[in-house]
């Protein structure tokens, strides 16, 4: 697992706030979602490293809302996400080498691909009105697991 700091504000949330960063803050749900440090401008969120041409491909892809397996997910080296065969909708953020975001799309439905040219990372997760990337804003890698 890795964790990504959002510099440059906090992340955008929708939906009810308040209880998203609550919940954050106390570590409810650790591991289930995003996990956001409200107050200091840094947005933490957990994903799982998708490295492998096959993982990349399957992604969350074969999971249900509220799965154990449904982690956001970093999708190493990857441009584009679809959504084909998905049974939810995804929040999807691309990021370029320099760790800027470039693009941003929530709520993306089944049977769609998001692309941006100079992406070279994929973040997505089950959609959630919890914290998330905007564009613009620079993501960094922090290890904190190791599985």
């Amino acid at each position: 697992m890795v964790t990504f700091d959002v510099g440059g504000g906090s992340c955008a949330e929708s939906g009810d706030a308040a209880a998203a960063r609550a919940n954050a803050e106390t570590g409810v749900g650790a591991g289930t979602g995003p996990h956001a440090k409200a107050g200091d401008g840094v947005c933490s969120i957990r994903f799982q490293v998708l490295g492998s041409a096959l993982a990349r491909l399957r992604g969350l892809l074969g999971t249900r809302r509220g799965d154990a397996r449904a982690l956001p997910c970093l999708l190493a080296g990857c441009r584009s996400v679809h959504t084909f065969g998905m049974a939810y909708g995804i929040d999807v953020a691309l990021v370029s080498e320099q760790g800027r975001v470039l693009r941003v799309r929530r709520d993306v439905p089944a049977g769609r691909v998001v692309s941006c040219r100079g992406a070279v990372h994929a973040l997505e997760r089950p959609s959630s009105d919890g914290p998330w990337p905007q564009a613009g804003q620079a993501v960094s890698l922090q290890l904190f697991d190791v599985l």
